[in-house]
């Protein structure tokens, strides 16, 4: 994964590093933002190497699609690490106060 991620396109590196910004989206849009930064229908290749983290964020972020029935509950519901509202409202984005 370390080669992909330092490959020249930077496509690979720039899908994971957008992640992180899957918390300010709504609960809503987060599910499809996330298969937007994971796919690209011109490019089999980059969806096959972005696969493993794909599967890693299903489980543990979003929770994997079930074949007709909801997806799986992660290990990680939306709504506890979501900033979405917290930072429409002005309010801090983190429980920790000592960071500053």
């Amino acid at each position: 994964m370390v080669a992909a991620y330092e490959e020249h396109d930077g496509k690979f590196a720039m899908s994971v590093r957008s992640l992180t910004a899957l918390a300010f989206a709504t609960e809503q849009d987060a599910e499809n933002a996330f298969w937007h930064l994971m796919t690209d229908e011109e490019d089999e290749e980059f969806v096959v190497r972005v696969q493993p983290v794909a599967d890693y964020f299903d489980n543990t972020w979003i929770g994997r699609p079930a074949h007709h029935k909801p997806r799986s509950v992660p290990v990680f519901s939306i709504g506890p690490w979501n900033v979405y509202q917290r930072t429409c409202n002005g309010e801090p984005r983190t429980h920790n106060r000592t960071k500053g």
